[in-house]
């Protein structure tokens, strides 16, 4: 109450602005075949997802499909092609675990595995389409536009390269995807 007159409450959250805002790490909140409907499927898939997150630091606007679809449009690229911040902030799971310092560094295999980050539980795995230094891996589902064949998928229980190539899967199975919050 405020001179008699009932306000609402009000929500102040204060930001650590010397504390760089991390790059959120999420997954799908379902699986999909390797049929993804290309880039604009992927990331509009991660979107939709990105509903279902609360982050610590809940500010980050722009999605995108951490996976590997063409020969100009791989992981490894995702910081030049996207302007995703490569340097000075931190990679983190939804409840801000961090992975690695930066995205650079991430390249190189996540410092923890995706499970302990509340990114997938243990046997849930994730298209990737990549190697393991996030090229694109010649199984990769037509680009993500098919059912046929086989694609590559990211490991979430490992550290390391081996995050990005964990083995092949059947294009018709269900596989998550692995987001990018920036």
């Amino acid at each position: 109450l405020y001179n008699g007159i009932a306000v609402p409450a009000l929500t102040v959250r204060i930001i650590d602005t010397d504390t760089p805002t991390p790059l959120y790490l999420f997954a799908t909140t379902t699986g999909y075949t390797g049929n993804l409907g290309g880039r604009a499927g992927a990331d509009a898939k991660c979107v939709t997802s990105r509903g279902s997150y609360t982050f610590p630091v809940n500010i980050c606007s722009n999605v995108r499909a951490v996976i590997s679809l063409s020969m100009t449009d791989e992981i490894r690229d995702i910081a030049t092609k996207y302007a995703v911040p490569a340097t000075g902030h931190p990679v983190a799971g939804p409840t801000g675990l961090i992975l690695q310092s930066s995205w650079n560094a991430f390249l190189a295999g996540p410092s923890r595995d995706a499970r302990n980050a509340d990114i997938l539980n243990s046997g849930q795995s994730w298209w990737s389409f990549s190697q393991t230094d996030g090229s694109l891996d010649p199984d990769n589902c037509s680009g993500g536009t098919s059912t046929s064949g086989d694609g590559r998928r990211g490991d979430n229980n490992s550290t390391g390269p081996s995050f990005f190539e964990g083995g092949r899967g059947s294009c018709n199975s269900n596989r998550r995807l692995l987001c990018l919050c920036y």
